[in-house]
């Protein structure tokens, strides 16, 4: 083999390498944690979208019901729906909604603050004084109680 045939094959398998690289390496550096919410209070019901945002009974693997938590700024997050990837929590119209949002809303940057037992509170930044909860039932932004087991949700994997 010449130095030239040489050089080719391995010019060809850097070009090969190059390509795969650019397909693979992104995905898989893009691969979310899915989560889901559950609730403390009312066990088995989780936050989803599957008929419209609300906590409820899910079906295993309702992407509806999964949720990437990513960061935002000043230890704030964005949570982002699976099924509807252009969706997130926020609060600009003065309730919860999951919609599309603009890369600067407060109302759409969360804490997820320790709670008891490995729970959560999960807290809006622009609305510091509200909390996801279910306290009369439905899936609600509000004012809560440091006890609520209805403001308090399970991470789960």
């Amino acid at each position: 083999m010449s130095v030239a045939s040489a050089f080719r094959g391995a010019l060809g398998l850097f070009a090969l390498l190059t390509i795969w690289a650019g397909v693979v390496a992104p995905a898989a550096a893009s691969a979310q944690d899915w989560v889901r919410f559950e609730n403390r209070w009312q066990p088995g019901q989780y936050i989803n979208t599957e008929h419209g945002l609300a906590s409820g009974a899910i079906q295993p693997g309702w992407h509806s019901a999964q949720w990437a938590i990513t960061q935002a700024e000043d230890g704030y997050v964005r949570i982002q729906n699976r099924w509807e990837p252009s969706h997130y929590l926020h609060v600009e119209n003065g309730r919860i909604e999951s919609g599309p949002i603009q890369p600067g809303w407060h109302s759409a940057m969360w804490r997820l603050e320790p709670a008891e037992a490995g729970h959560v509170r999960i807290r809006n930044r622009w609305q510091s004084d509200q909390a996801l909860h279910v306290e009369r039932g439905g899936l609600e932004a509000g004012r809560v109680q440091p006890g609520w087991h209805s403001a308090m949700w399970r991470v789960r994997r």
